[in-house]
């Protein structure tokens, strides 16, 4: 499923609840629902209760599209495909380059720790004596 797919679903998802939402307090409203189950006096129409209580609605609609687009535009940041530069890896964005731990840490809300994997321990410091190589190991595990 592509990025935009799974956006347009989504927001027709959120708008066929919002309208669902709404058509039911209309519903309610109109039809008298509870009175008709039989758990409430009957009352009377009340348009002005029904619109206010819908602008309530679309306001939360609304925010909760922008919410969701927001998350979704940023997930797809984080799942596409990323352009880095292949000898110094840093990150293509709409702004420029940006390093990978900076282009981490703008993008998402992962930590970046050092460490050593054991071939660029080997190629860079199987000079060090073995108390050195020991203390370097516990540095980087901390």
């Amino acid at each position: 499923m592509t990025g935009k797919s799974l956006r347009l679903r989504l927001v027709i998802g959120q708008v066929v609840v919002f309208f669902f939402l709404i058509a039911m307090i209309w519903m309610d409203e109109i039809l008298d629902i509870p009175a008709r189950l039989g758990i409430s006096p009957a009352s009377p129409v009340n348009m002005a209760e029904s619109f206010l209580e819908s602008c309530f609605v679309v306001l939360a609609a609304a925010v909760s599209m922008a919410v969701t687009l927001s998350l979704l535009s940023r997930l797809r940041r984080l799942e596409g495909v990323v352009p880095a530069c292949a000898y110094c890896r840093k990150i293509k964005t709409p702004d420029g380059w940006l390093p990978l731990e900076k282009f981490l840490q703008r993008f998402s809300e992962a930590q970046l720790s050092r460490s050593l994997c054991p071939d660029c321990r080997r190629e860079y410091y199987s000079h060090l004596p073995p108390e050195t190589l020991r203390d370097l190991e516990q540095y980087f595990q901390e």
